[in-house]
Formats: structure tokens, C-alpha cells, sequence
């Protein structure tokens, strides 16, 4: 998270704004490197100075240009010259704002993207265009471009030549003639055993995770129509309808009269870890996209939260379980890839293995922002319209000024469930709503007049402490979803949804002076001194030396500029609140999600998951800690407690201390470790109270 790399004097837009010649698609602009557009000029200055930064050789042959995001990504397509299609072996990507760059390696892939009209990379005189230009024209002519989304990838490429009884000499196109002999396209690795996807179909009684989030996130909205691509034993779809819903799906054997029709919301849940065909898994992913209309859920088990069996035999990308059963492990980064690869578009981590894909712009910018903002139940603050103010109403002797105020008071007593909503809302948004953010708006202009009145009359109620820490909130909310705009895409402000235009307008005057903020708050996070310091001075948690602990319900109350550092954090691993203990390493810009078993419940929960986010490499780690019998010790640093609970945590942390287990480091003994320390010192009750056999 260093500074920017600078552009040479130019900004980046301009810089890409302006290429005369190149593969443009909606999202990029890609060209070869060694045009005389890359290799001269501010650009080719600008892509020299990041290769020798980033270590990139020349190799790297193609360059993509994000355009809705400044990056850059150097990509690798050996013999780009004499393959007609050539395939990705690596690619850098670096992020112009951060100046970090991420490796992404594609050598084992058995389905990787491949490169098509090339002729679009390189200038027009290059004397090997018209060769690329007439490959082109003649795969056009024939309909191999028709479906553009899945000719990109080499399987499904293939199987396309073949189905059409085409093939490939060089770089001509052919047809296959009698006597000629069909080469076989399919996977990798031959498949002796038949692969029954069938049972791999769980029976649960509960909502799987990925729909649990679609309710957390409030993505399913009255009206919304649900659509389960895949989906098993259906046990999604009943518990949706229980609750309202209008739910559907479609499985090729649990369900295969299910008809595959659009939807708002598509869960692609677990399916495509279990298709052992690369080409299939691409075209699955492609199908549900097509289907939807406002967001798709694709979801996928990652490698290093699972424990793979010993006996799971090797198949194509995965492995064949005893079962017969088919699993493709991806680590988190690579599922986003994977995701953004195919599509074309970002995917929002939201859990481990859980991404959401949104079709409109929009709500994909509503979404983030949301992720931004801290949850405080302002009622608890002390929300009180009951009574007006009694000294002002002694204080005139004028009866027609009693008989104003008492109109003026009279809302409060006919009214008082809107007032209270307005104000609610009010604290919410920290200013006042627009028409479209509060139902209410017109019946409390008829009440008031305006809705500025409305606001001077609660105000003069209740004070203005409570409206001055909201709009202070909310203000720290907006600049942390500023910061992380570089990072996704600085969306024009006319481009912005209404509700932020005007957030940006009443908190920060203007979009420039907003983003100036935010991208200093994004600067500060990315300073390693800035960070300690902030970790040093807070109160909030427990911290060692090294390292900040906070329970995941505090985050909301730790500096901004830490917050800022934890949603970096999120936009690679998903959702905070998934975990209990986040830590925040003071010096290696890390961050790391701790997730325990009944963390509420239990006096020394057990550690489950650590997923550890390293924010230079932009690498998500994710380690089971399940068979561990890793124990939280002394879990009063992180959350209070009252009443009995509080007397009974004091007495077990005397006892821990008393036994030699330290509360001045974070890890402690394990659980049997724990039991046999206890066992020795006559504790035996404790070790079967706490479970730690």
C-alpha cells in the first residue's frame, strides 16, 4: 500500500483515452508490448518504469489496460506470433493507486484464457496484421464469434472448432474431410470412473451459507425473484418460500424439470468446484450469468479451509473422491480471478469462497458503500420526545406565544411515531433524507411545511449532540468507502447513485475535495508508522508488541484510519463479521480473521479458521484450525461482561494466572495441554466443565 506511481505527468484516463489502435473491450484496452505506443512516450515511460519496479521481463508480451480502474496487468502469451490462439501463462497485475502489483500464474491451468483477433494488438502497418486479419474474418464467417463469452477459454474454444467439424493449420482455417480422423478435445486427465455429481447434493435443514448472506446483506428485497442454479435437494428454494419468497431452480438430476428462466438474485451455489469438465465449468458460469438480472451468488470450497482427504485421487484440475465424487479446491483469490476472468466484471468477496456479481453498476457501488458504514442503534443514545422544554414555555407571558407553541408541540403528541421515524432516519443518515430515503417524506411536509423545518423542530427538541455524532459517523463511514475507491474504480460522480451524490455534496461540498480526503485516508492506512501509532493509541481491544486484537463487534470504535486498513482486508476475504478476533499486524500489513467455535457461549473458545490477508501480495491464506485445540484464553480483553458471566470469567482468569498461563501473550497452551495442566493441579470438573477432552 505505497504511494502512487506516478503517470509521468499525465493522468491515467488520458493516457488510455487516447491509444490510436488496440483490442478494446468494455472493461480494457489490450496491446502487444512491443508497439511503438508502448515502447515511446509517457505511456511507454510509464510501462518501463512499473516493468523494472515490479521485476516484469519481457516475457510478459501482451499489456492490458483496465478502464474502469487504474491497473495495469503485464500478461504472458508465449508465442503470441506463432499460435493462432495463443494461451495465458502469468500475469502481474499492479494497481496504479496502491503500487502493488499480484502474480497470478495460469501454467497448470487446463482451461486457460486464450487470445483471439490478434491482429487487434498491434499497429495496422505490422506486416504480419493481414495474416492475423484474415484468420479473423474467416472465423467470423463461419459463426465462431457468435457466443463471445466462452470462446475464450481454450477447452471450450475446441469443442467448438470440433463441433462445427473445423480445425485449426496454422494460422488457417480448415474443414475436416472424409477420411480425415477428429482429434479428441476434452480434458486433460481420462476419466476411468464415472464422476456422480448426484452425491455430492447435501441434505440440510438450514439455508446454505451463500443464501444466509442474502438475507444478511438485505439482497433479497420484497418482490425479488430467487433463482437456484444447481440446487440439489432444494432445500434452499422450501425454506425461501416459508419465508415469502418467490423462489425456483433447476439440477440436472434432482430437479430436471426445473425451467432455467431469468431471475433477480442467481445462487450458483457449490457447483462449480464439483464439475470435473473445465469447458463445463466455464459454460455454467456463463449460463447463470445470462440468467441474471440484478446479482449472482457463485460460491466455491476453498482448498486450504478443507481438509482433503488422504485417499482423493488426482483428476484434471481436482481430485476424484472415494465417493466418486468430483472437488476443484480454489483459493480465494483465484476464485475472484476466475470469476473476473469469465465475466468480466468485479466480484465482491462477501465470506470465504462467496462472491457477488452485480449486473448493474449501481448497485454494485450501493453495495460496497454500504459495507462501509457502522451499525450504532442511536435509540440506545437516548432518544427522548417526550416532553418539551418547560423553561421556554415560562419564560413568555404572551398568551398568543403559548397558544404558537402548543401548536408547535403538537406534532410531538399526534405524531410522535413519524417524528420519531424522521429522526431515526435522520441519525442514520446523519443529514436529512432525500424524498426516495424516507416513505414518509410527504406526510411530514404536510406536518412541518418542509422537511428542513421538521429538522429545526426536532433539533430544538432533543438537541443537537446526537445529530452531531451521526453526521461525525457518517462522515468517517463516506471517507472509508472513498478510500477504497481507488482501489475498485473512481466512478464519475454523475455516474454515482443519488444517495451518494448527495452524501458527498452535504458532507464533503464537493467530489474532488472527497476523493483528495479519501485518498489521503487511503495513503495513511498504507503507511506502516501511521498504522502503528494509530494501534498504539487506541483502547479499543487488547494488543501485544507486534499485533491489534478487536473483537469484530468493536470495529466500528477503532481509528478510521484502521478501519480503512481492515476494509482493504475485506475486499479480499469478504466479511468481517464472519470472524470474532481480527488482528491487525502492526508492521507487515496484514490483517488476519480469527473465527472461533460458541465464541459466545463458551468461556475458552476453540479456534476454527484464520484467514490471513497479506495486503502487499493481495494473497488470502485460509488455514483449518478445527483438530487444533487452539483455546482463546482470557476473553474479557475483547468483549465485557456483567453480573454472574463477569464473576465467573474473573475467577477462571485468576485460576489461569495462577496456573502460569500468561496474559500478556495472545496464544496460550491448546486445549489438551490446557486439560493436562488442570488434571495435575486437581482440577479434573474444571477440564470436563470447559470441554477439553
Amino acid at each position: 500500500m505505497a504511494g502512487t506511481i506516478a503517470t509521468h505527468g499525465f493522468r491515467y484516463e488520458d493516457l488510455i483515452s487516447n491509444l490510436p489502435y488496440g483490442k478494446v473491450l468494455p472493461s480494457a484496452i489490450y496491446l502487444h508490448r512491443d508497439t511503438e505506443v508502448c515502447t515511446t512516450g509517457p505511456l511507454g515511460r510509464l510501462l518501463s518504469s512499473l516493468a523494472q519496479a515490479h521485476e516484469v521481463s519481457d516475457d510478459f508480451n501482451v499489456v492490458k489496460f483496465r478502464r474502469n480502474v487504474p491497473r495495469i496487468s503485464f500478461l504472458c502469451y508465449p508465442n503470441f506470433f506463432e499460435k493462432p490462439h495463443p494461451a495465458l501463462e502469468e500475469s502481474v497485475s499492479i494497481d496504479l493507486t496502491t503500487g502493488r502489483s499480484f502474480r497470478m500464474g495460469y501454467r497448470d491451468n487446463i482451461n486457460p484464457p486464450i487470445l483471439h483477433r490478434k491482429e487487434l494488438f498491434l499497429s495496422p502497418d505490422h506486416p504480419q496484421w493481414p495474416l492475423f486479419a484474415s484468420l479473423s474474418a474467416d472465423e467470423d464467417r463461419a459463426g465462431l464469434f457468435e457466443n463471445s463469452s466462452l470462446i475464450g477459454f481454450r477447452l471450450n474454444w475446441e469443442r467448438l472448432l470440433e463441433s462445427r467439424d473445423l480445425t485449426l493449420d496454422g494460422h488457417r482455417l480448415a474443414t475436416f474431410v472424409n477420411g480425415d480422423s477428429k482429434r479428441s478435445i476434452g480434458p486433460a486427465a481420462p476419466i476411468t470412473v464415472p464422476v456422480e455429481r448426484h452425491r455430492t447434493a447435501l441434505t440440510r435443514y438450514d439455508l446454505s451459507k451463500p443464501v444466509k448472506t442474502l438475507i444478511e446483506f438485505d439482497r433479497l428485497e420484497p418482490g425479488c425473484s430467487f433463482f437456484d442454479y444447481g440446487c440439489g435437494l432444494g432445500t434452499d428454494i422450501r425454506a425461501l418460500r416459508e419465508l415469502g419468497y418467490e423462489a425456483s431452480g433447476w439440477d440436472p438430476v434432482h430437479a430436471p424439470d426445473g425451467l432455467r428462466t431469468p431471475a433477480d438474485v442467481i445462487n450458483l451455489g457449490y457447483v462449480l468446484n464439483v464439475i470435473e469438465d473445465p469447458a463445463e465449468r466455464i459454460e455454467t458460469l456463463m449460463n447463470a450469468w445470462h440468467l441474471t438480472r440484478r446479482l449472482l451468488v457463485v460460491s466455491a470450497l476453498i482448498g486450504d479451509a478443507v481438509t482433503i482427504a488422504p485417499d482423493a485421487v488426482p483428476l484434471n484440475d481436482g481430485v476424484l473422491t472415494r465417493r466418486n465424487t468430483f472437488q476443484r479446491y480454489f483459493s480465494q483469490k483465484e476464485l475472484q480471478q476466475y470469476i473476473e476472468d469469465a465475466l468480466e466484471v468485479p466480484a465482491v468477496p462477501v465470506a470465504v469462497g462467496i462472491f457477488y456479481v452485480f449486473s448493474n453498476p449501481t448497485d454494485y457501488e450501493l453495495f460496497v458503500q454500504s459495507r462501509s458504514r457502522r451499525k450504532v442503534v442511536w435509540k440506545d443514545l437516548g432518544i427522548d420526545f417526550g416532553t418539551p422544554d418547560r423553561a421556554r414555555e415560562r419564560n413568555s407571558s404572551s398568551e398568543s406565544s403559548r397558544h404558537s407553541r402548543r401548536n408547535r408541540f403538537d406534532p410531538i403528541i399526534t405524531h410522535r411515531d413519524l417524528v420519531e421515524r424522521f429522526w431515526s432516519c435522520i441519525l442514520d443518515l446523519g443529514r436529512l433524507p432525500l424524498q426516495t430515503e424516507f416513505s414518509e417524506y410527504s406526510e411530514l411536509c404536510q406536518l412541518f411545511g418542509s422537511a428542513k423545518r421538521a429538522l429545526r423542530y426536532v433539533l430544538k427538541t432533543n438537541g443537537t449532540d446526537l445529530f452531531t455524532r451521526a453526521e461525525a459517523a457518517r462522515r468517517a463511514d463516506l471517507l472509508v468507502y472513498l478510500a477504497m475507491a481507488p482501489l475498485r474504480r473512481i466512478v464519475p460522480f454523475s455516474l454515482l447513485p443519488e444517495s451518494i451524490r448527495h452524501d458527498i455534496q452535504n458532507f464533503f461540498g464537493s467530489y474532488k475535495s472527497a476523493l483528495a480526503e479519501g485518498s489521503a485516508l487511503l495513503h495513511s492506512a498504507g503507511d506502516v508508522n501511521t498504522v502503528g501509532l494509530a494501534c498504539d493509541d487506541t483502547e479499543i481491544g487488547w494488543q501485544d508488541e507486534g499485533s491489534l486484537y478487536v473483537h469484530t463487534s468493536s470495529l466500528d470504535r477503532i481509528p478510521t484510519v484502521l478501519r480503512t486498513l481492515v476494509a482493504c482486508a475485506e475486499s479480499l476475504y469478504g466479511n468481517a463479521l464472519d470472524a470474532d478476533i481480527v488482528r491487525i499486524h502492526k508492521r507487515s500489513f496484514k490483517v488476519t480473521f480469527l473465527a472461533y467455535s460458541d465464541f459466545s457461549s463458551s468461556p475458552l473458545p476453540r479456534l476454527v479458521q484464520r484467514a490471513r490477508v497479506n495486503l502487499k501480495t493481495q494473497q488470502v491464506d485460509v488455514f483449518d484450525h478445527a483438530r487444533d485445540g487452539q483455546v482463546l484464553y482470557f476473553k474479557e480483553r475483547f468483549v465485557s461482561f456483567t453480573g454472574q458471566d463477569n464473576e465467573e470469567v474473573k475467577s477462571l482468569s485468576i485460576l489461569l494466572r495462577h496456573l502460569g498461563i500468561s496474559d500478556a501473550v495472545f496464544f496460550g497452551p491448546s486445549a489438551l495441554e490446557l486439560a493436562s495442566i488442570l488434571n495435575s493441579a486437581g482440577h479434573s470438573k474444571l477440564v470436563e466443565t470447559l470441554d477439553l477432552q
